[in-house]
C-alpha cells in the first residue's frame, strides 16, 4: 500500500470505525499481490461480499442507488465463496499494522 493510500484510508470514517472496534476484524489484501498470485479468485470475488455461512451468501453490487446487493441461496456459489475466502485468509494483513 502506497503512503499516500494509507494517508487516504486513515482518514476514512468507515475504516477508523472498524480499526476501533473490538468486534470487526479488518484485513486487508493487496490486489496487486492477488492479480499476480490468484488471478482466478478475482473472478469468484467479482463486486465483493457482505457475508458468507453455510446457507446464504449476501453479494456486493457497485452502488447505482437501486440496490446494495443481493442474497443467493444457491449452494455452488456459497461453496465459491468460501473456498475463495479460505485462500484469501492465506495472503490477508492485519488492517492495523500496515496502517
Amino acid at each position: 500500500m502506497l503512503s499516500t493510500d494509507k494517508k487516504k484510508f486513515k482518514n476514512n470514517p468507515y475504516i477508523k470505525r472498524y480499526l476501533a472496534s473490538d468486534k470487526i476484524i479488518t484485513k486487508f489484501v493487496d490486489l496487486e499481490q492477488l492479480k499476480m498470485n490468484n488471478p482466478k479468485l478475482l473472478d469468484i470475488i467479482k463486486n465483493g461480499w457482505i457475508g458468507i455461512d453455510d446457507y446464504a451468501l449476501l453479494v456486493d453490487l457497485p452502488s447505482d442507488g437501486t440496490s446494495r446487493g443481493y442474497v443467493t441461496l444457491n449452494k455452488l456459489e456459497i461453496r465459491k465463496a468460501k473456498a475463495c475466502f479460505k485462500e484469501l485468509q492465506k495472503i490477508t494483513k492485519m488492517l492495523k499494522d500496515i496502517m
